[in-house]
């Protein structure tokens, strides 16, 4: 992540840190789209926690994204229980299914079904 922060000047990310100065939770956004934010990645540390952290930073990314003149924010996919929780605890709705699949070369039926996918996108 710093490789990229470093390397997009759209991308921000959003630190919390406990009275101490420890990191507590980070996030991760991106404004190059124009007409929303992306919301990349967002973790707290488990060691230096500090409860409602994460809720504080998803504040402050909605506080950019007005600053920015966006009004939508893409949450991305809600890959488990927990996630999807949180994000529609802010008002996320989900629009697609999150699958998650495994490919084992040498699989005929996965290889057929892949070069078929292919043809499609």
């Amino acid at each position: 992540m710093p490789d990229y922060i470093g390397h997009s000047p759209t991308a921000y990310a959003l630190n919390a840190r406990d009275k101490r100065g420890k990191l507590c939770a980070f996030y991760v956004v991106e404004l190059a789209a124009g007409g929303f934010t992306t919301y990349v990645l967002g973790t707290h540390s488990k060691r230096n926690y500090v409860p409602h952290a994460s809720d504080l930073l998803f504040f402050e990314m909605m506080e950019l994204s007005r600053e920015h003149g966006k009004d939508i924010i893409n949450l991305g996919l809600g890959v488990n229980e927990g996630i999807r929780r949180f994000k529609q605890k802010w008002g996320g709705v989900p629009f697609l299914n999150y699958e998650f699949c495994e490919h084992r070369r040498g699989s005929t039926k996965i290889a057929s079904v892949m070069r078929i996918l292919e043809g499609k996108i």
